[in-house]
């Protein structure tokens, strides 16, 4: 199976889940920027080392103001 991604759109802000199955033994750092070319990805907060321990990880991101410019997401994995 591939990635699961949720959205949903509150009052003031969207809310977006992301699920997928992490490699074991590694942690994941998940990104964010507004553009795929920039060189500048923020981290998500509390999303920096994320370990693996049942197979599938998965983050929420609820801070993505009404009317924001899409968001894009990548995690990186490292030992």
């Amino acid at each position: 199976g591939g990635a699961k991604v949720a959205v949903t759109k509150g009052p003031v802000s969207w809310a977006i889940s992301i699920s997928w199955t992490g490699l074991p033994r590694g942690v994941y750092r998940v990104e964010y920027a507004a553009d795929l070319s920039a060189p500048d990805w923020q981290p998500l907060p509390d999303f920096a080392n994320i370990a693996v321990t049942s197979g599938e990880l998965t983050i929420l991101d609820r801070s993505i103001p009404v009317g924001a410019p899409q968001r894009y997401y990548r995690a990186r994995y490292g030992p």
